[in-house]
């Protein structure tokens, strides 16, 4: 972990060498406090996005990072009825230009929120394909018919589905 050293400014001490990525952003996704959104060096959504760091014995490594506001996507998931699904369902969210997934699990209710998403244009799949059937937004079959989702900044978009039984 490193030392705040000023606001906004971070050392890490002993580091050995080798090859990093830092991640920048709340403590716990998804639903940790903060405005701001995740991301790893590079302004990167995961680490195998984010560009590598080389550590070397006797030199500084510098990984500056200008941190963006975090977007959320939140919804309820409903059984073709419309009555909230009783059971934990995978949530995934990607986004359309990296094809970084972001999954959750519905908790009490059928909710889901998935937040500190870095701005972007968004698909969204229900169900695991094994024991629940996928289902995009927009209640489609395909990844490509599904309804897209604009993050900027701290919007919240929402997406409600209903999954066949």
């Amino acid at each position: 972990m490193g030392t705040n050293t000023s606001p906004g400014h971070y050392v890490f001490f002993d580091v050995a060498p080798g090859q990093y990525q830092v991640r920048f952003g709340p403590e716990v996704r998804p639903s940790g406090s903060g405005p701001y959104a995740i991301e790893w060096n590079g302004n990167a959504q995961t680490p195998t996005l984010a560009p590598t760091l080389t550590v070397t014995a006797g030199h500084i490594t510098e990984a500056d990072e200008v941190m963006q506001l975090g977007g959320t996507i939140t919804g309820t998931l409903a059984d073709s009825d419309g009555s909230p699904l009783p059971q934990p369902t995978h949530v995934r969210a990607y986004d359309l230009t990296t094809g970084a997934a972001f999954k959750v699990s519905t908790g009490t209710g059928g909710s889901y929120t998935i937040a500190h998403l870095l701005p972007g244009t968004y698909v969204v799949r229900y169900g695991d394909g094994i024991f629940v059937p996928p289902v995009w937004y927009g209640q489609a079959a395909t990844r490509d018919a599904s309804t897209p989702l604009t993050i900027v900044g701290a919007t919240t978009a929402t997406a409600n589905a209903q999954l066949p039984t």
